[in-house]
């Protein structure tokens, strides 16, 4: 998967999640259960709008 096509999805995923009204901030565990394979944290946190002042960043389509 390519670095593009990473970011798309996730950000598919959260406005999924948002148009859904599931919780989208937050720090989410991901952990493999193969001890060989790496395991990551992920943090996803609100921002502004550039030149706006609301809390939520805009990630609309």
């Amino acid at each position: 998967m390519s670095e593009t096509e990473f970011e798309t999805r996730l950000r598919d995923l959260i406005i999924e999640a948002r148009d859904r009204n599931a919780p989208v901030y937050g720090a989410y565990s991901i952990r493999s259960p193969d001890p060989n394979r790496q395991d990551y944290d992920v943090l996803i946190t609100e921002v502004a709008n550039a030149g706006d002042h609301h809390s939520f960043g805009d990630i609309s389509e």
